[in-house]
């Protein structure tokens, strides 16, 4: 058990969280990680269709972090290296990125015509 619990907290936990021992023989306190959902108010990332790009290729400064509360979000310089104008770019429409419109606040469309009497 002693041997299970310490490649938990030790080695995995220790990764990404700092550990505060309350006692000596007693399981740590772990810190949560500064880890958001979602970083930016009106924009959207995936890091699922960048699985082939090294993580320190965008987030430069992980290998120098020693905190769990650092924030490592690229500039917007980092993600045009990859997403510009050309034949072997990655797509770049201000879409693949941007959420321009805060659809939780829509409110319904109050109309007495209809599209075919539009199109007349």
């Amino acid at each position: 058990m002693e041997e299970a619990d310490r490649l938990l907290f030790q080695k995995d936990c220790k990764e990404c969280h700092d550990l505060t021992y309350p006692a000596p023989a007693s399981p740590p306190d772990v810190q949560k990680a500064n880890i958001n959902t979602k970083w930016m108010k009106n924009a959207w990332f995936d890091h699922k269709p960048h699985q082939l790009v090294q993580c320190i290729e965008c987030h430069t400064d992980a290998p120098k972090s020693k905190l769990t509360s650092d924030v490592l979000l690229p500039g917007i310089a980092t993600c045009e290296k990859c997403h510009h104008e050309g034949k072997d770019a990655a797509v770049s429409q201000c879409s693949e990125c941007h959420v321009y419109h805060d659809w939780s606040k829509a409110k319904p469309i109050q109309s007495t015509g209809t599209i075919s009497e539009v199109l007349r």
